[in-house]
């Protein structure tokens, strides 16, 4: 399963980058990942470190896709097979995430007690509107130090959102 999944995944990436403009970037490819043998890894970075970080990962069988990015930004999607979207809705899904990632449309709160972060609020905007994905607990934050972070866009051309 995982050759026509990786070879999609590298193609829908690629195509994404290119329809952009976007070239400063690497991809590594790692399978076996969580449950040996079961899970793909897609880590993408930006060769600028003012970027954000696009990671995704998908497991074998269990019916989603899962995007990392920012500091501690995080999404699970369900595949179509899976029950939880169409096609067309990942699709679009996918493609609006990843593209904001790669514009810099990303921006996030993060929360840290010294050095451990404890909570991080993303927000992404995609599809016309701001989305919010939080991630970390809700009571110990209030008293920690906070900051808020922004991504430049992998080719450095600054593309606002509408």
């Amino acid at each position: 399963m995982f050759d026509s999944v990786e070879s999609e995944v590298q193609e829908f990436v690629g195509g994404l980058a290119g329809s952009l403009g976007v070239k400063s970037y690497t991809i590594e490819l790692k399978r076996g990942i969580s449950t040996p043998g079961k899970g793909l890894l897609l880590q993408m970075r930006p060769d600028s470190a003012k970027c954000s970080h696009l990671n995704m990962v998908v497991q074998n069988g269990v019916g989603e896709i899962s995007l990392f990015f920012g500091t501690a930004g995080w999404i699970e999607v369900g595949l179509p097979d899976s029950g939880y979207s169409g096609i067309a809705t990942l699709q679009k899904l996918l493609k609006g995430l990843c593209e904001a990632v790669m514009l810099g449309r990303i921006t996030e709160k993060v929360w840290h007690r010294g050095s451990k972060l404890v909570r991080c609020e993303s927000r992404v905007f995609f599809d016309g509107t701001w989305h919010q994905f939080n991630w970390g607990g809700f009571l110990l934050y209030r008293f920690c130090k906070n900051k808020d972070v922004t991504y430049e866009s992998w080719d450095e051309v600054h593309v606002p959102p509408a």
